[in-house]
């Protein structure tokens, strides 16, 4: 996905409609967090919406912060769990199937597996902190 599609059915579409709600509903000020992959940042840097709806982007991300973004795990989880339905092929049919399943699987990743990865974002800061902002993940 490109920058400019990633920006339109994305960001402006569902992102940034979700942020400026829980901003209402919450009070609480909201950041978007992005790993500074390139359709990210020039999403980000094109885009003034954000900036009038009071979204803010967190700066200069570790472009592999697997351990600071906690829905990481939940694709782990979810790839482990797609392993039992021994998929084949590429037709249409199997990929249906595919998208069935893995919706199935998000719907009953459980919500103490959640809380956990999220209760783990503290420690995984401080030890990012504590390494001077860098990380294992650095290639």
């Amino acid at each position: 996905m490109d920058w400019f599609m990633y920006r339109k059915h994305v960001l402006q579409d569902r992102v940034y409609p979700f942020i400026t709600w829980i901003q209402q509903e919450t009070g609480w000020q909201c950041w978007l967090v992005e790993d500074n992959a390139g359709n990210y940042t020039a999403a980000a840097q094109m885009d003034h919406q954000a900036q009038e709806l009071g979204v803010r982007h967190i700066p200069f991300w570790q472009p592999n912060s697997p351990d600071l973004n906690e829905i990481e795990p939940c694709w782990n989880y979810l790839k482990d769990s797609m392993v039992q339905y021994n998929f084949i092929g590429s037709s249409e049919e199997t990929k249906q199937h595919v998208q069935e399943a893995l919706y199935a699987e998000w719907e009953h990743l459980p919500q103490e597996l959640i809380d956990r990865f999220c209760m783990n974002f503290h420690v995984n800061l401080l030890q990012v902190q504590a390494c001077g902002g860098d990380n294992r993940f650095n290639a």
